[in-house]
């Protein structure tokens, strides 16, 4: 059986989770019968889990991927998902400083593959130190709009590796994306089957405890989003993974801001998407509930929407940038910059202010644009969870002869006092079950509540879920509004008096070895041990099978623990092969107590990241093999081997950017801008793509070809089949620029044989290239180029007979470019079909820089 953090659905179904409030009518109906009935209670309750997991560990990571496909250049040109994205992490910050929850973020990028590396992309940041450090890794993403596809199985992959070696035990990915899945491979129906598969990406993540959001951009309406959706929050997907995950989705690049915010868990709130801007967001506040934030985003770009705020018995007041008194509330109101009409309002009660607010817009434009809103009363007020054995890192502990002492608190751990009403449901779940604990207990009176765990009737590792629903107080003590449920998840450990505490989860971490060794905590009194052998039941990589063994692994060898002693149960995992994929099981551990009476077990959830390293052994003796093998092959077939794999790859493609270059000083200079020398994305598509081929193509007016040379063991070369050139390498076959088969973001040089200052340079970046990789393809040019003018003119010189100095009255024409061979094996220099000498050729080296040993450059 596989022990993976699964939501309560039972519990907050029975007890109407995420409930939010409807809409009021327009603002001059009448305040009593602004109130609608509340819709149905969302059956998604994964942001409430994650919520309640960061509420009772104080702790959570998230990874935001972000598409990088090119296709972003037409749906969302002014990069406003970058200021959403922003946006939600700013709020994710506030959440976690008024929750105490310290929350860590990382971002990665996908398209063609994933990219996740900390050079391009940064590390994990702490938002406890402000979201400064992640907003400006996200800044990146306005230019990375250059990927050819939109793979999500790279993303996920790339997710899982990032993410399985974390130890939170809150952990999620944020997908973004604005289309549909294509695949470099066109094999899409193939690569979705076997992403949504038992043993695909989605799967895997699900079963490492990560969930899974995903947020689509259908800006012109026509993307099938069903993909994206599915991997968050289908059955169907990643069966029989239960899904943990749900889907957000912006129909314009502005509502990508309210999807964003949608995403960030609102706990003791409540809201509303799809709200008319002829209608009103109500709510009702009693006195008790100070301070309270309020936000609301149109979920389209709108001109001229003002926001107002309706006071109980009052009128509608504009609501303006900075503080302001409305009624009996101080307001302060910050408005987006990007999205017009967005605003956060923070309102905090100055007089006596109880009764129903109204929150809407005056819309000068569109009357029939959308908003959404929602509203947070007490941000910071969560569940707090005494189990009498003081406060506890991980998982709680407790007796089940003591109950657990459960308040409703403030952010700064202070016991609330609600006017309206709150109850408290909570249950234990354990391997064998589900354990009720309580079921509408009033809490929110300033005093903690009670939860009996005598049902618990033998040692048990398992997690505490506890769930507050909350109505404010409305009008002559009828009900206010309804807020989404406050939630609480944490592991917890329940013994009997006289019988020990067996580690509540086991966790093996980072695992690239075969054998991993690791301490489980444990409490006395009484005996541990286990039971060595094979580990039955772990979700394992395919192929992959392990055994567990202890020193402990008798009742005659067991852990002996005093009362109240703490230690360890030594373990040893080892596993047959390692692989790359999250592993997850449970483990049998026994007990008894002191004397050896009332033995019993109980089950352990054990988790880990398994990660197959390179076989440093093999893989040499893997190249020693193979050159062993090459020297007895004979040298006709080695020549048909070249001859084969000397090709130019023809994917990426290149576009060929031809720039007449000259020199001022030291600095090279464009001659048709008479600006300094530099490449753009306009010049790539200025210029066109070059049609690819792999044996002899043309680039910008400029042949070049694939020569393969006599020496067997040399590698294959392209050669520029002009009779004065020169690779940026500085490398050359005779007077020909040399570069290497792999064309794509070289460059060279060409000269006029007749004129020594007509100089051009050629550069062939790859059509995807982003403007980092041109920004380093320039450096390059302008450091190098220089000497390889020089180079050139000495070499034209020579050829004219000047060499000897001034005064050279005839000069004699360049040479004519040698005549192609016919030979596939024609040489990169002269008419012989095995070519002439060229040290650059040598598999050991030479200035020509092509070894593969290295040389000078």
């Amino acid at each position: 059986m596989t022990f993976t953090r699964q939501p309560g659905k039972k519990l907050f179904a029975a007890v109407g989770a995420l409930l939010v409030l409807g809409t009021g009518s327009a603002f001059g109906v009448p305040q009593a019968q602004a109130q609608l009935p509340a819709p149905p209670p969302s059956e998604n309750n994964a942001l409430n889990d994650f919520a309640g997991c960061m509420a009772g560990e104080k702790t959570a990571d998230v990874l935001l991927v972000l598409d990088q496909s090119g296709s972003l250049k037409e749906s969302d040109p002014d990069g406003l998902r970058v200021g959403a994205a922003q946006d939600f992490v700013g709020e994710l910050a506030r959440y976690g400083e008024n929750a105490g929850v310290d929350i860590r973020v990382r971002t990665a990028g996908f398209g063609t593959s994933y990219y996740g590396d900390e050079a391009g992309y940064g590390s994990w940041q702490s938002l406890a130190d402000g979201a400064a450090g992640v907003n400006a890794e996200l800044e990146k993403f306005r230019g990375r709009t250059d990927d050819e596809y939109t793979e999500y199985p790279d993303a996920l992959r790339g997710s899982l590796a990032t993410m399985q070696t974390n130890d939170s035990p809150c952990k999620a990915v944020m997908l973004f994306s604005d289309g549909e899945m294509t695949m470099e491979s066109g094999d899409i129906e193939g690569a979705a089957a076997q992403l949504c598969s038992a043993s695909g990406e989605v799967a895997q993540l699900r079963a490492a405890g990560v969930q899974i959001f995903t947020i689509g951009l259908d800006a012109r309406g026509d993307q099938d989003m069903s993909r994206l959706k599915g991997i968050a929050d289908s059955p169907d997907c990643g069966a029989p993974a239960p899904p943990n995950g749900q889907f957000f989705l912006g129909n314009s690049p502005a509502s990508l801001l309210a999807a964003f915010r949608s995403a960030v868990p609102n706990p003791g709130g409540t809201g509303q998407n799809n709200i008319s801007v002829r209608d009103a967001f109500p709510f009702f506040l009693d006195n008790s509930v100070t301070p309270v934030s309020l936000s609301a985003q149109p979920e389209d770009t709108v001109e001229g929407l003002t926001p107002l705020l309706t006071p109980p018995g009052g009128e509608p007041v504009d609501v303006v940038s900075g503080e302001q008194t409305i009624g009996g509330a101080r307001v302060n109101a910050t408005f987006n910059e990007t999205v017009p009409g967005a605003v956060d309002i923070e309102m905090e009660r100055a007089e006596e202010w109880a009764g129903e607010w109204r929150f809407g817009y005056r819309a000068e434009t569109n009357p029939d644009a959308s908003y959404r809103a929602q509203l947070s009363i007490r941000p910071g007020m969560n569940i707090h969870v005494d189990s009498g054995a003081g406060e506890q890192e991980g998982a709680l502990r407790a007796i089940n002869t003591q109950p657990l002492r459960v308040s409703l608190v403030d952010q700064a751990g202070v016991p609330v006092t609600l006017d309206g009403q709150a109850t408290l449901s909570a249950f234990y779940r354990t391997p064998a079950g589900e354990i009720p604990l309580g079921e509408n207990i009033p809490v929110g009176h300033g005093e903690p509540v009670d939860l009996d765990l005598s049902q618990v009737t033998e040692p048990t590792s398992g997690t505490l879920l506890a769930l507050v629903n909350i109505t404010t107080a409305g009008p002559e003590g009828a009900p206010g509004t309804p807020l989404n449920p406050v939630v609480y998840e944490r592991g917890l450990s329940v013994t009997l008096e006289n019988l020990p505490q067996p580690p509540n989860a086991i966790n093996l971490g980072a695992i690239s070895e075969e054998a991993v060794s690791v301490d489980a905590p444990a409490e006395g009194p009484g005996l541990l041990w286990i039971e060595s052998g094979t580990w039955e039941g772990a979700n394992l990589p395919e192929g992959t099978t392990a055994t567990v063994s202890s020193p402990a692994d008798s009742q005659e060898n067991a852990i002996v623990l005093q009362r109240g002693e703490t230690g360890s149960l030594p373990l040893e995992f080892t596993l047959s092969d390692l692989a790359d994929g999250p592993i997850s099981g449970e483990l049998t551990v026994h007990f008894a107590e002191l004397d050896g009476s009332n033995p019993s077990s109980t089950t352990v959830p054990v988790t880990g990241a398994m990660s197959a390293p390179v076989d440093v052994a093999t893989f040499t003796a893997a190249l020693v093999a193979v050159l062993l093998l090459a020297l007895a092959i004979p040298l006709g077939i080695l020549y048909l081997m070249k001859y084969l794999s000397g090709r130019i790859p023809i994917s990426p493609k290149v576009a060929g950017v031809r720039v007449p270059v000259g020199l001022q000083g030291t600095s090279l200079v464009n001659k048709s801008t008479d600006k300094e020398f530099t490449l753009s994305r306009e010049d790539l598509v200025q210029y066109g793509t070059a049609a690819m081929n792999p044996r002899r193509m043309n680039v910008a007016g400029h042949e070049i070809r694939v020569k393969h040379g006599i020496n067997p063991f040399a590698p294959s070369a392209v050669i520029v089949e002009n009779p004065v050139s020169v690779a940026g390498s500085g490398n050359q076959s005779g007077t020909k620029a040399k570069l290497p088969l792999a064309i794509q973001n070289q460059w060279f040089v060409t000269m006029n044989p007749q004129n020594a200052e007509d100089v051009t340079i050629v550069a062939m970046p790859d059509v995807m290239s982003q403007s980092a990789r041109l920004d380093e393809m320039v450096a390059d040019i302008r450091r190098y180029a220089p000497e390889r003018i020089s180079q050139l003119q000495s070499q034209l010189q020579s050829q004219r007979g000047e060499v000897g100095g001034e005064g050279a009255e005839s000069v004699a024409p360049a040479p004519a470019a040698a005549t192609p061979t016919d030979s596939p094996f024609g040489a990169p220099a002269g008419d012989s079909p095995f070519g002439g000498p060229d040290a650059g050729n040598s598999p050991f080296g030479g200035t020509g820089g092509n070894s593969p040993f290295g040389g000078p450059r």
